[in-house]
């Protein structure tokens, strides 16, 4: 095998890993992307709900129960697919996060180094 064979085989995977890692960076920003849209939108939820207790409030009316929970499921449904991203995304970095405060960390960690979780 002369020079050039070897620097092919080299350049080619150079070009394999290059690939790769460009696949795993597009997969991570497109799920923090993601992530971020989904938390803009829960704290939208959030507002609007304070929005309409206030409103209600304000003009003397009861809120009703149904609306309330309606938009307190809808809340909860964002938050389960916001962790379930979150876990995605842990899982392409190779780390682990904190079910409690979100914190990431090694995968050999048994509790979180920020809120003291036990994982």
């Amino acid at each position: 095998m002369d020079i050039f064979d070897k620097m092919a085989r080299k350049i080619s995977l150079g070009t394999s890993v290059i690939s790769k890692k460009t696949d795993e960076f597009i997969a991570t920003t497109e799920i923090k992307i993601n992530i971020s849209k989904l938390e803009g939108e829960i704290e939208d939820e959030i507002f609007s709900l304070g929005e309409l207790v206030l409103n209600h409030y304000n003009n003397n009316n009861n809120v009703s129960l149904s609306s309330v929970q309606g938009r307190c499921k809808e809340i909860q449904r964002k938050y389960q697919e916001l962790n379930s991203m979150q876990k995605r995304y842990c899982l392409y970095k190779g780390v682990l996060s904190c079910s409690h405060c979100n914190e990431e960390m090694e995968q050999d960690s048994r509790f979180c180094p920020n809120c003291g979780n036990r994982l």
